[in-house]
């Protein structure tokens, strides 16, 4: 009962907040993040759709913007496979680094091809919002939750995430019809106690689902936009996820997700686990170059 009471103010205030608060509009579209729709189809490959060409830049976001993009299986592997084509990059706005998509049970990522290809994550926040894209092809029926590593512990929660937004709902839920195309308010959960996420059926991908029946009330609530993008690449349609999590809910308020505690992780599969995605913050193969040319300068002061 004080879970709910908890959460029923909680979005009280959330609806109270949205006019001034958010940033990015949660409707599915991801052109006030920088890619519009005929960036999306420029920059995903399949070579028997005119207009998929993998361009890079076609995914670049914003400034600002965190992301990863692994379209289809990485090339970069070097599998010999028709459907290793797609762009694999990692990075911030307009600055980024290859991105080595890794192996589940020593596969190339997704098993299963494009029915299951989580395809890209942006993430982005303001002083009230943390704001969560993914760009996935998979069905509705098999897509998991968005797990939340914000306190930079390992230790704390199930699978180290103490946080879970809700994505997947049965088909008898009465969430289930609003799902695609509307606006909707997606529960958020606690998942510290031990045994609150679901593994994926592939280990290395887990966790997936968060275990519903066993965490009592939602602790909040997030507004949500699912779109058929329209688009397709290898015969599946491109979906889009939008989500604006309140800090206030996940225990970020005045916080920013580059501060201290470090390092933090969005985390999101399929319950299957046949494809992944994951946002670590901080990115550390981008502060690397910015490293490495400090030491370059250093060493070019001493020899002067």
């Amino acid at each position: 009962m004080k879970k709910t009471f908890k959460a029923l103010i909680g979005l009280v205030a959330l609806v109270l907040v949205l006019p001034k608060a958010m940033a990015i509009t949660t409707d599915g579209d991801l052109a006030d993040w920088g890619v519009t729709f005929d960036e999306l189809r420029d920059g995903l490959n399949d070579s028997s759709i005119p207009g998929e060409n993998g361009n890079v830049s076609a995914w670049l976001p914003n400034p600002g913007v965190r992301f990863v993009i692994e379209d289809n299986v990485d090339p970069k592997l070097g599998y010999a496979d028709a459907y290793a084509t797609g762009v694999h990059i990692k990075g911030i706005g307009s600055s980024y680094s290859d991105y080595y998509e890794p192996l589940i049970d020593g596969q190339p990522q997704p098993l299963g091809r494009e029915k299951y290809d989580m395809e890209a994550m942006y993430v982005s926040e303001d002083e009230d919002f943390i704001y969560v894209a993914i760009v996935y092809s998979g069905k509705p029926d098999d897509i998991g939750d968005l797990a939340l590593n914000l306190d930079g512990n390992k230790s704390t929660g199930d699978y180290g995430y103490e946080f879970g937004v809700r994505l997947y709902y049965p088909s008898n839920h009465p969430m289930r019809g609003t799902m695609v195309g509307n606006l909707a308010l997606y529960e958020i959960y606690d998942t510290s106690s031990p045994g609150s996420w679901k593994k994926a059926t592939h280990d290395d991908a887990s966790p997936a689902r968060m275990k519903i029946h066993s965490l009592g009330d939602p602790v909040g609530y997030a507004p949500g936009f699912w779109r058929d993008s329209g688009i397709m690449d290898f015969e599946k349609t491109n979906y889009i996820i939008e989500l604006a999590i309140p800090k206030v809910f996940v225990g970020m308020e005045n916080k920013n997700l580059p501060e201290q505690p470090l390092p933090k992780k969005i985390h999101l599969t399929e319950y299957c686990g046949n494809d992944d995605i994951d946002i670590p913050i901080p990115e550390f193969g981008l502060l690397a170059i910015p490293i490495g040319l400090l030491f370059g300068m250093i060493y070019v002061v001493r020899r002067k």
